[in-house]
């Protein structure tokens, strides 16, 4: 397993601040040796310690990763705000600094990403972020990108978390239901809208078939629709008169 180091921002500013410190000790006139000795030492307790934190805490995450949960609703509405409940667990006996950024469906406009988070040891923290869908279909979420702080704050490592999932996109229902609702016992004329009978629509059910943009809400066949995953309407006819 690769851990990719980089180094924090405590860790950036010690180097920074030793460095300047020598620098310091240079202009008072400390003998170049002395400066260099104790610069030699400074670096070899500091390269110790970080070893000896990087060891603890790449033993401590392959025992007890964090794990990242979402909480996805069945389906997202075209348009629509919806805000995700997610969690993520430490099941170990060390606490973490963590950076967490979620890889949306870059269909998905989102907000609240990333998050800065303390996990306590065997604690779970809930973080929600938003999300608006933009197209209708298929959206995937990859598995969460976690920034993760070693125990002792010298470096950090990047880690993937969660799984991979997927969820659909469907129009705004409750926006056609409610043009259905306007335009159901002449509202429309109210709003200035003339209404005329859709020549060619029967009273006979003829058969069931997907929802098309233009169909009336009223004809959606909700059984159907909950048994396949998709919105399915009832198609009608013309009633067949006999002489």
């Amino acid at each position: 397993m690769r851990f990719p180091l980089i180094p924090s921002r405590a860790t950036l500013w010690v180097v920074a601040s030793a460095a300047l410190a020598a620098v310091l000790a240079l202009v008072a006139r400390v003998p170049p040796d002395t400066v260099g000795r104790v610069a030699i030492g400074a670096a070899i307790v500091a390269g110790l310690w970080a070893l000896i934190d990087i060891g603890r805490s790449m033993v401590a995450w392959r025992h007890r990763p964090l794990q990242w949960h979402r909480r996805l609703p069945a389906a997202l509405a075209l348009g629509v705000p919806r805000e995700l409940a997610c969690a993520l667990v430490n099941e170990g006996p060390n606490t973490w600094r963590v950076e967490l950024f979620d890889h949306v469906d870059p269909t998905l406009e989102f907000e609240g990403l990333p998050i800065d988070v303390l996990v306590h040891e065997h604690a779970r923290v809930e973080v929600h972020y938003s999300i608006v869908p933009r197209q209708r279909g298929l959206v995937r979420f990859a598995p969460a990108e976690l920034r993760v702080r070693t125990l002792h704050g010298t470096f950090e490592w990047v880690r993937r978390a969660g799984q991979a999932e997927s969820l659909r996109v469907y129009p705004n229902f409750a926006a056609v239901a409610r043009y259905a609702w306007l335009a159901g016992d002449r509202r429309l004329a109210d709003i200035g809208i003339k209404s005329y009978a859709q020549r060619g629509a029967g009273t006979d059910f003829k058969q069931l078939a997907d929802y098309q943009v233009g169909d009336a809400i009223r004809h959606i066949d909700w059984k159907a629709t909950l048994k396949h995953s998709r919105p399915i309407v009832r198609q009608f006819q013309t009633s067949a008169i006999s002489a």
